[in-house]
């Protein structure tokens, strides 16, 4: 039967020097060397299959493996109907896993029991994932902390990247099209910043692609006009990392542009997005509380919610 899940370590979460103080130009490839086994949860909904012809699309980048996790939970049923409902559940994630037969990727369903999150990440690390990619029906947060959002909490909390799909923009497209977005995702990434360590990681993460074949990286910050002389670089200083970044990511091999704006951070970030055509955002998130995000605002889950392309979100 499936075993509770719980929280696990990973390289990616652990805290490093800020940005101003790391030595030369180079970043160690801590985490993951490339993507290529991502975890996928699996509702049993209609929406499955949709995420799954997502990340074969994927393939492109790097993608060999998928393991699709079903969390159940079968506490406090006699052993006997446990164990039938344990069998039911797997059949069903055997047709979803088999309805992608024939695609360069290989499949693999896990059942699970715990908390959702928690659980979704242990499986995921224990089958060797590099990233979770899943849907979202970006909820507002009024209405998750009224209904709950594994998805959001997977993207403040996971050790592991999360990279977060519009179910909407999926239940919008063909087959062949969803396909052609996890094939273009990584052509040309949007990578806001703020010089913060989870923004720092996530570009470690970023550099990690490039064995895969990652396109363009276009790395933007933008400065709050109303907390400018308060925190954050002023804007000479960060052109000057701006400029370091895109040095770095050069050594990596990626083609990178750098823009610095202005003004509300959600929407330059979207407007640069439009303006360069970027497909989809990479950026770190600080793991806040559902409260402390309805107070302070969390710009990637922001985003998130707005753009109708993939998020990416590391810690």
């Amino acid at each position: 039967m499936p075993q509770p899940g719980g929280r696990i370590d990973c390289p990616l979460a652990r805290r490093r020097l800020p940005w101003p103080h790391r030595s030369g130009g180079a970043v160690s490839r801590r985490g993951c060397a490339m993507l290529k086994t991502v975890a996928v949860p699996v509702e049993l909904s209609d929406h499955d299959q949709r995420v799954l012809q997502f990340v074969a699309g994927m393939s492109r980048w790097g993608v060999r493996r998928v393991v699709a996790i079903h969390v159940a939970q079968l506490t406090g049923m006699e052993r006997s109907v446990a164990l039938q409902k344990e069998s039911e559940l797997s059949r069903t994630l055997d047709s979803i896993c088999a309805g992608l037969e024939g695609s360069d990727i290989d499949f693999e369903c896990v059942l699970a029991g715990g908390a959702p999150a928690a659980a979704i990440v242990q499986t995921a690390a224990e089958h060797s994932a590099d990233a979770i990619v899943l849907g979202t029906r970006a909820k507002t947060v009024l209405n998750e902390i009224t209904l709950g959002s594994v998805s959001e909490e997977l993207a403040r909390t996971s050790t592991l990247p999360v990279m977060l799909v519009p179910f909407k923009v999926l239940s919008e497209s063909s087959a062949d099209d969803i396909r052609a977005m996890g094939a273009e995702a990584f052509s040309y990434i949007q990578h806001p910043t703020d010089f913060s360590d989870p923004a720092e990681r996530m570009l470690d993460f970023i550099k990690s692609l490039a064995g895969g074949g990652v396109g363009r990286v276009l790395v933007s910050s933008i400065i709050d006009p109303a907390k400018q002389d308060e925190s954050g670089p002023h804007e000479r200083s960060a052109r000057r990392i701006l400029a370091g970044i895109q040095r770095e990511l050069a050594e990596s091999g990626i083609e990178a542009d750098t823009e610095l704006a202005v003004g509300n951070v959600v929407d330059e970030i979207l407007r640069l997005s439009k303006e360069h055509g970027t497909t989809s955002f990479a950026m770190g998130s600080r793991g806040r509380t559902i409260q402390g995000e309805l107070l302070l605002g969390s710009v990637s889950l922001s985003v998130m919610r707005v753009s109708g392309r993939p998020v990416l979100i590391g810690h």
